[in-house]
């Protein structure tokens, strides 16, 4: 199975390279912002409001993560979660973002003595703020695509004995690129970003107490996105995540995989509706779940 799903991911990178390559002028042609699990370059116009909320539920995650606290062992996890983005544009080439996540998870586990026992935890996530500049716009007569950075702060609002987010101060950077080829549309992603005395659900030392770590975590992600009209988009998205604890004395690495393919209607001239089926390749992963998201525009 997991040979076939990197099959999957592969064909779809061939795809990306290769559509790339003919790239026709079409001074008309709508850009293409809604993705479930990356970002678009391309930013809001100065005064414009752009509002994106998703709900999702994440099944089985394995993890052995939570022993030290009521758990011993555990066997899954299950996720629902909700997030509501914000997105304005301050001037021409210039927008400013805000991310609010919460969530809840079940954990279905047992304790030290053999008996099942299940904890459900619900809380925000850690808030992000920041902003994202356009480097340049896309070309329709060769392969330059848009460009946009983004540099974005990580606030401590969850709870570390929720687990949803990291309870620490950070920052992320970014770069994301878009381009518009014929009925196709192709996004990428690349970020860096580092947290600082990160503190997780159920990690504790030979005190009970709480472990802090410095984390560093990388990200890349490939989209395809078929739009033959405005009226629909297939999309498909691939993502993956590589992070790295430092804790005193030890590290501890790593990695998470996912596919998403998903679709988009539009609804009217301001509202968008999708829903996605993301699929845990490899690493740190949920096996599979579902997401549904609304954009609208003011």
């Amino acid at each position: 199975m997991s040979q076939y799903k990197s099959l999957v991911v592969s064909i779809l990178a061939l795809v990306l390279l290769t559509t790339s390559v003919n790239a026709q002028e079409d001074s008309d042609r709508w850009t293409q912002e809604f993705l479930f699990m990356l970002d678009d370059a391309y930013l809001q116009a100065p005064g414009q409001l752009q509002t994106s909320v998703d709900a999702g539920y994440m099944q089985n995650r394995r993890t052995a993560e939570y022993v030290g606290s009521n758990l011993s062992t555990t066997d899954t996890d299950d996720f629902w979660k909700a997030n509501l983005k914000l997105a304005y544009g301050l001037s021409e080439g210039i927008q400013a973002n805000l991310n609010v996540p919460y969530g809840h998870i079940k954990t279905q586990g047992t304790f030290a003595g053999g008996a099942p026992s299940q904890l459900n935890r619900y809380d925000f996530g850690d808030v992000t703020a920041g902003l994202s500049l356009r480097l340049m716009d896309q070309d329709h007569n060769n392969w330059l695509p848009s460009l946009a950075a983004t540099l974005t702060a990580v606030l401590p609002t969850s709870d570390k004995d929720a687990g949803i987010g990291k309870d620490a101060y950070g920052w992320k950077a970014g770069l994301a690129a878009s381009k518009a080829v014929d009925d196709f549309f192709w996004h990428g992603n690349v970020a860096y970003g580092h947290l600082d005395n990160t503190r997780e659900f159920g990690q504790l030392n030979s005190l009970g107490q709480a472990v802090e770590a410095d984390e560093d975590v990388w990200s890349c992600g490939l989209a395809l996105v078929y739009s033959p009209t405005r009226e629909y988009d297939l999309i498909c998205e691939t993502y993956a995540e590589f992070e790295n604890e430092s804790r005193i004395g030890e590290t501890e690495d790593r990695m998470s995989w996912y596919l998403t393919p998903g679709a988009k209607v539009h609804m009217s001239e301001t509202t968008d509706l999708g829903f996605s089926v993301p699929v845990g390749l490899m690493g740190d992963t949920y096996e599979w779940g579902i997401i549904a998201k609304l954009m609208f525009e003011m």
